[in-house]
């Protein structure tokens, strides 16, 4: 009976383990999925609707996930970022829409460019296709740097 108490034992202790392990959420942050026309913006509430141009800021605090979306990459700076351990920032790319980080982006900005709210900022995959936009558009290259939220410079 001792044993078989030891062993009933040893594998709650391991179940716990397991358990706590599969929900620390300790891995890397992820881009979130966004339903366009339906999640709304963290900055101005607006609906984000168009995936071209939109944003992520995803920030873990004590084991657990927040994301703010933003319906245009120019809201960046304004974004109020919650008490985090980790953030990440997304971006997506204007011709794919597949989710970029937002630091390895590279941006074009216009007024040619209509954004949900009219920053004009496009992001793109590589070098070579900001600078394609930019001649598109005649716009000019953007550093990641003039989009940084300013909580992450502190």
């Amino acid at each position: 009976m001792n044993r078989r108490r030891r062993t009933l034992a040893a594998a709650a202790v391991a179940a716990s383990l397991w358990l706590l392990t599969a929900c620390s959420d300790s891995g890397p942050l992820a881009a979130p999925e966004i339903l366009l026309g339906r999640d709304t913006c963290t900055v101005c509430g607006m609906a984000v609707s168009d995936g071209r141009y939109a944003a992520a800021v995803v920030v873990r605090h004590q084991g657990r996930d927040q994301t703010l979306l933003l319906d245009d990459i120019g809201e960046l700076p304004a974004v109020t970022i919650p008490p985090h351990d980790q953030v990440a920032l997304f971006v997506r790319d204007e011709s794919t829409q597949r989710w970029l980080v937002a630091e390895a982006a590279h941006y074009v900005r216009s007024e040619a460019l209509r954004t949900p709210m009219g920053f004009g900022v496009a992001a793109l995959a590589t070098p070579e296709q900001a600078e394609a936009r930019r001649a598109e558009i005649d716009g000019e290259l953007l550093a990641f740097d003039a989009l940084r939220p300013p909580a992450l410079d502190e």
